[in-house]
């Protein structure tokens, strides 16, 4: 039997109660629907949604219905926890560093002016949103480390809850496509994992309950791996494959992204969580990015992963709620910069032509000539040549494979100070199958 959110929300106002959901407690609803916000008015023989178990956002500035926690209560978290958090004013970031976003709010649109889009972030005090790209009001949103986006938005009808929409965009054209997927989609955070190239993240899992589960922006389904302890409202993983999850009271978990073990490793005392937020992971500085947002601000943490403590980076000069939080990756300075990687097969062989052009610079541009390097070639993620080479020299060899298909092959060459940027290119090995005769006719002769 349905449960209508419209009785739910009047018996709690009855009773004078605060939802206190793993998630976050019901938000402010305000102007022209938003996805998660419009499941409060869900009512009929309709789908609904128990949205005191998701995350809310909201909507843009118009009259309102506050059944939130109060504001002053707010701001007194607020304070105990950049007192609890960390003792030093900001964070230390890699003044080279990209932190890119969806803002699905900011307290200056009107119903007229909202831009809902990727942007990059500002990382000081009163520093600039970077509008790179128009989107959706998204639910949540990965990066895969090239140039695509993969989204979900929640749809209605009217009042009604109507499932999950696809939204997956190409980063450098702002090209989309979009497709229905399943309504299991529905989730707080998700993250790419650059090992397996699987996405995973925090999805629900029944009246509020959640779970780890892998999403597949293919066909839009679900794969529930294991129940979680409670709502993940940030998600990372590391280029090593290593997942973390922030939770709605703000602790750390280390999470395997496969099984869906989670570890607790601390609380990191951030702000409080109300609406919306994300997370993402930089290998550069080794650290987690956070967002937050709440009545009384918003802004962007640094976590350590080893020990959860959180450190502010800056608040949002206009409250901006801000969810598919991704850090493309940055080498060090002088980690070697970029490799070229070409990889030919011969037509129906087994076997795979591939040649490497060591970088000549390291990543900061100063001269790498000569300097020794090693470098290492996976396909379709399985590590299949390693070796060394000097900066500006060229590598090249044959390999023998059982890889039949389009194979992806990724160079990384790395030295003392790190990894450079991935190189790479998608090749047919093997034999290929012919297709199905089309357009066939069949006709008696006499």
């Amino acid at each position: 039997m349905v449960k209508h959110l419209s009785l739910l929300l009047a018996g709690t106002l009855a009773a004078g109660a605060l939802f206190q959901s793993q998630a976050a407690p019901l938000a402010r609803f305000q102007g022209p629907r938003s996805p998660l916000a419009e499941a409060t008015q869900a009512a009929g023989d309709g789908h609904s949604i128990d949205a005191s178990r998701i995350a809310p956002m909201r909507r843009i500035p118009s009259a309102s219905v506050d059944i939130t926690t109060p504001v002053s209560n707010l701001a007194v978290a607020n304070r105990r926890a950049l007192r609890a958090a960390t003792t030093a004013s900001r964070a230390n970031v890699s003044t080279s560093m990209d932190v890119f976003g969806v803002v699905v709010f900011d307290n200056t649109w009107t119903t007229s002016t909202a831009k809902y889009g990727v942007y990059k972030l500002p990382l000081t005090e009163g520093g600039s949103f970077t509008f790179q790209g128009a989107t959706t009001n998204l639910l949540y949103a990965t990066h895969d480390g090239d140039h695509t986006l993969y989204s979900a938005q929640a749809v209605y009808y009217g009042t009604w809850f109507a499932g999950i929409d696809v939204y997956i965009y190409n980063t450098e054209d702002w090209s989309s496509r979009t497709f229905y997927g399943d309504e299991a989609m529905l989730g707080l955070d998700i993250a790419y994992d650059p090992i397996t190239e699987k996405i995973y993240g925090c999805i629900s899992d029944g009246e509020e309950a959640f779970a780890w589960g892998s999403l597949n922006f293919n066909d839009g389904t679900v794969k529930k791996i294991a129940s979680l302890p409670t709502g993940m409202r940030g998600v990372a993983i590391s280029k090593t494959g290593q997942g973390y999850g922030i939770t709605t009271s703000g602790d750390l978990y280390k999470i395997n992204v496969t099984t869906g073990a989670a570890e607790l490793v601390g609380a990191t005392g951030m702000p409080a969580l109300q609406y919306m937020s994300s997370a993402a992971f930089d290998d550069k500085d080794n650290c987690i990015i956070m967002t937050y947002a709440n009545d009384v601000e918003s802004g962007m943490y640094q976590i350590d992963p080893a020990t959860a403590q959180a450190t502010l980076i800056t608040k949002f000069a206009n409250n901006q709620e801000v969810v598919g939080v991704y850090v493309p990756f940055a080498p060090a300075d002088k980690a070697p910069g970029d490799p070229s990687l070409t990889v030919t097969c011969p037509e129906g062989a087994q076997k795979a032509d591939i040649t490497i052009v060591m970088p000549s610079t390291l990543a900061d541009g100063t001269d790498a000539q000569g300097q020794p390097m090693t470098y290492k070639v996976a396909a379709n993620g399985t590590e299949v040549l390693t070796g060394s080479a000097n900066g500006g020299e060229t590598v090249t060899t044959t390999i023998d494979t059982e890889l039949t298909g389009m194979v992806k092959f990724v160079a990384t060459v790395s030295n003392e100070a790190g990894d450079s940027r991935d190189a790479k290119t998608n090749v047919y090995i093997g034999k290929a199958i012919p297709q199905a005769p089309a357009n066939v006719l069949l006709s008696w002769a006499d």
